[in-house]
């Protein structure tokens, strides 16, 4: 029996958490020594079209790994948004109306068919839960699937789509223990069900030049860093409104800028449009630098299951400031002792201070993230996890997985 990992979309240079924990965990897990395939659709990606075929449908090699593709119908995608705006607004969807989302996110009946053709020949992970490859692929294989959830508290992880997605699958890798007590508080997850809580793996990279990126970018102060996608569902805008009250209100105001990096555009009216630096995607090594020579990294988002700009900031011994209203970054931060956690504007504009006022302290903190990182997430830590549980699975289903030694 081979490892198999079920993607909505997959092809190296995808963005998205999700699908670059898949194909780093896909290479590791083949370093390691398994056999490990990948069944997907014929969609680019998530910001392609949901109903066309980007690649052909068939059977791929793709660096060494074999990838099963299968052709995607088309969909009503008004229908789509118009359900999709309810549950991002927490309205509830009617049963009917919850048949008909999860019908129009994308259909797939050949991958589906394919699943439960395949179901006794491999061990399916299933990554992330949102999609109709999961909620849809978990019941095609049953106790041979083991879900990555990278579950989030929004509208979708209470459909009764993914309640019954969680409650059928054989096991669950948590990324922290504040997604695992989410999802044990939200279904009824059977006893018998291997849950785990692993994190996820990190390269641990040497940090960048501390001096490098504000040289090149012509930043002639302190600054704070944020690096991820500008939208509202990162809480971006909040923190450009926290920012602007740290430049109204602070005796630092005029000697720490803010700079974000990533996709989007800040569109939150600026009180001091020079205190901000605002990039789009930069190359890793400018990022890596970024990292290095940043008083902190400021992630303002509620919405995680694990966050890898945290543990670049970590790796680079830098002290991060998280939203105190996100279970996942405040979990981090308590264990880690790695950093500042604010509720509003006020303990916002009070830990920048603090930070610039201590820069000892903040030190030891960037070192105690440091410490974190490397002792729970290397790729060492989390492949030696990965075979724990394939073992679990195996002795439990009675299983051969195929490992080439």
């Amino acid at each position: 029996m081979k490892l198999a990992f079920v993607v909505p979309w997959f092809g190296k240079g995808i963005s998205g958490g999700a699908e670059s924990e898949s194909i780093r965990t896909i290479e590791k897990l083949v370093e390691a020594g398994y056999v490990v395939e990948v069944f997907s659709t014929c969609i680019k990606d998530f910001h392609g079209d949901w109903s066309q075929n980007h690649h052909r449908p068939g059977t791929t090699v793709e660096a060494g790994i074999t990838v099963h593709r299968y052709p995607v119908l088309p969909r009503d995608k008004a229908e789509y948004d118009r359900l999709n705006q309810k549950i991002i607004g927490r309205m509830r969807l009617s049963a009917e109306e919850e048949v008909t989302f999860a019908n129009e996110f994308f259909k797939s009946p050949e991958l589906l068919h394919a699943l439960y053709r395949e179901k006794n020949n491999y061990l399916f992970f299933f990554i992330p839960y949102l999609f109709p490859t999961t909620y849809d692929g978990v019941p095609m294989v049953g106790r041979n699937s083991v879900v990555i959830p990278c579950l989030h508290d929004e509208g979708y992880a209470f459909l009764s789509i993914t309640k019954q997605m969680m409650e059928q699958a054989g096991a669950v890798i948590y990324h922290t223990h504040s997604e695992q007590r989410l999802a044990e508080k939200s279904y009824d997850l059977p006893a018998d069900q291997i849950q785990v809580v692993m994190g996820e793996g990190v390269e641990l990279e040497q940090p960048g030049d501390p001096d490098a990126f504000a040289k090149k970018y012509g930043i002639n102060s302190q600054y704070v860093l944020y690096a991820g996608r500008k939208t509202p569902g990162k809480n971006t805008p909040q923190l450009i409104s926290y920012w602007n009250e740290f430049q109204w209100r602070s005796g630092n105001a005029d000697y720490l800028k803010l700079v974000t990096i990533g996709p989007g555009r800040n569109t939150t009216h600026l009180l001091n449009e020079g205190s901000l630096i605002d990039l789009d995607y930069v190359s890793e090594e400018d990022k890596r630098n970024a990292f290095a020579g940043a008083l902190a990294f400021c992630h303002p988002s509620t919405k995680e299951s694990f966050s890898l700009v945290l543990m670049e900031s970590w790796l680079a011994q830098k002290p991060v400031l998280v939203n105190g209203f996100s279970p996942v970054l405040v979990e981090h931060v308590k264990l880690s002792n790695g950093g500042l956690y604010y509720a509003n504007a006020e303990e916002f504009i009070g830990m920048l201070d603090w930070l610039m006022d201590h820069p000892e302290e903040a030190a030891v903190m960037g070192a105690g993230g440091q410490r974190y990182v490397q002792s729970r997430f290397s790729w060492d830590v989390i492949i030696e996890k990965y075979v724990e549980l394939i073992e679990q699975m195996a002795a439990k289903n009675q299983l051969e997985i195929e490992r080439i030694v």
